[in-house]
């Protein structure tokens, strides 16, 4: 027997410092995703290319059908994966720029060795408040981007109440805050 193949989680964009809000009205109005939940995820001993940093950022998750969407506004110029996105892109569309996918699959080190092995290289790491572990890896030459891989514990249970959400969504309070959710994850704030 074969194992699951990993799974499609998110598709996530940066958007320009201070344009979080016009980002999330454009993937509403244009684009019918929504309701979007807003807030930050702390994270704790960042490393970026081997070296201390603590790049911040504010998020916002929401679904356009089945696919999730996070948006990323950084908060900061600190060294990381956002701020060297927005290096390369300095003026992104209203709506963001490709930034990421994220890949989900059951083991977080076997994830992170087999994309190392097919190419891609680690470029960032964290951990949340709650010991979850999030790591960004380059794809640059393979996906235009990079490729988040995370072990969190609540994280299924948190995108099973978005997507339901989402599903009954009546396009009223398309903006909310993470606190609104039964269930939280990775110390959101």
């Amino acid at each position: 027997m074969t194992s699951p193949r990993p799974s499609f989680a998110q598709i996530a964009y940066i958007v320009r410092p201070g344009g979080l809000d016009a980002a999330i009205d454009h993937w509403v109005s244009a684009m019918g995703a929504g309701p979007f939940f807003v807030g930050v995820f702390p994270l704790l001993d960042q490393r970026y290319h081997g070296q201390p940093t603590d790049q911040q950022a504010t998020v916002a998750l929401g679904y356009l059908g089945e696919v999730q969407i996070e948006l990323i506004e950084p908060t900061n110029d600190a060294a990381g994966p956002y701020s060297e996105w927005l290096r390369r892109h300095p003026v992104p569309p209203v709506g963001g720029v490709y930034h990421h996918f994220m890949v989900e699959e059951g083991d977080y080190d076997a994830t992170i060795a087999r994309l190392t092995a097919g190419g891609l290289s680690l470029a960032f790491t964290a951990v949340s408040p709650d010991g979850d572990r999030v790591a960004y890896l380059e794809a640059f030459d393979l996906t235009g981007g990079y490729v988040e891989v995370i072990q969190a514990a609540a994280w299924p249970a948190v995108c099973r109440e978005l997507l339901a959400i989402s599903r009954t969504w009546d396009g009223t309070d398309p903006r909310r805050g993470f606190d609104t959710l039964t269930v939280t994850a990775g110390g959101v704030a």
